[in-house]
C-alpha cells in the first residue's frame, strides 16, 4: 500500500523571505511510535511534501504542522485512517441509508453482491466517521467526493475514505478550503496569525484544542529542523 517517498517541500521562510527546501524524509517523528505508525506518519509527510497547495502557501509549514497534529490526535497516534469508535451508533448520522448503485462501483458492487443488474440495485451504507479526520454525514461524503473529482463514488462507497490517498485528500481539502466547518486553516494560521488553539475550529469546535495545539507546536519545530542544510546556507 505504501512506497518509499523521497520528496521535497518548498516554503517561504518568514524571516528571510527565502524559498527553503524541506525534505519530508528528514523530519524527526514523534517518540514512541511503532513501526506501522512510523510508516503511516512518513506517508502523510511525503504527501505533504508533494502538495501543491501547501507548497504555494507562505504558511504551508504551519498548515502542515497543524494537519500532522490533527492526524496524530484523531487516529490515537496510529497515523493511519481509522473508523469512528462505535461506528456512529447513537448519533443522527449513524443510521443505515440505501444508496442507488451506479456502474462506477469498484468493490462490493451491487450487481455482484445482490445478484442483480446494477440498475435499480442499492447498497446500505452508514456514514459514520472515517479517515484521518472523521468525515460524517452522507451529504459531506457526497460533497467532498464531488470536490475531489470522485463523482458519486465516495458517497456510494464510504469505506474509500479509509484509503490513505483518499483520506489525505479529504483532510487537506477540508482543512484548507473550510469544507468541514466553514473555517479554514488560513483563518488562524497566516498573515501574521498563528493560533494553534483556535485552529481546531477548522475541524471540530474547540474539542481538545489545547492538546492539539501542543502537538502542532512540536510538529512545527520538527518540520523547520528538517530544512535541508544546503537551503539553510543559501
Amino acid at each position: 500500500m505504501r512506497r518509499p517517498i523521497r520528496a521535497a517541500f518548498l516554503f517561504l521562510d518568514e524571516k528571510s523571505g527565502m524559498q527553503m527546501l524541506f525534505d519530508g524524509t528528514r523530519v524527526e517523528l514523534a517518540t514512541g511510535l511503532d513501526t506501522q505508525a512510523q510508516s503511516g506518519a512518513r506517508f502523510v509527510l511525503g504527501r505533504m511534501a508533494q502538495d501543491a497547495v501547501l507548497i504555494a502557501s507562505p504558511c504551508g509549514v504551519e498548515w502542515a504542522a497543524y494537519m500532522m497534529a490533527t492526524v496524530e490526535h484523531e487516529t490515537a497516534r496510529r497515523f493511519l485512517p481509522v473508523e469512528e469508535v462505535g461506528r456512529g451508533q447513537g448519533n443522527p448520522y449513524g443510521v443505515t441509508l440505501k444508496v442507488a448503485c451506479t456502474n462506477r462501483m469498484r468493490s462490493s458492487n451491487c450487481a455482484t453482491r445482490l445478484g442483480t443488474a446494477a440498475q435499480g440495485a442499492f447498497r446500505e451504507n452508514v456514514y459514520y466517521g472515517r479517515g484521518y479526520v472523521q468525515l460524517t454525514w452522507q451529504s459531506n461524503y457526497a460533497q467532498l467526493g464531488q470536490a475531489l473529482g470522485m463523482g458519486r463514488l465516495l458517497m456510494e462507497e464510504p469505506e474509500l475514505a479509509l484509503e490513505p490517498e483518499t483520506a489525505y485528500a479529504v483532510m487537506t481539502y477540508g482543512m484548507t478550503r473550510g469544507a468541514f466547518t466553514g473555517k479554514r486553516l488560513g483563518d488562524y494560521l497566516c498573515d501574521g496569525m498563528k493560533d494553534y488553539v483556535q485552529a481546531r475550529r477548522v475541524v471540530n469546535g474547540l474539542d481538545c484544542a489545547a492538546e492539539i495545539a501542543e502537538l502542532a507546536t512540536a510538529w512545527e519545530a520538527r518540520l523547520r529542523a528538517a530544512v535541508a542544510p544546503a537551503a539553510q546556507a543559501a
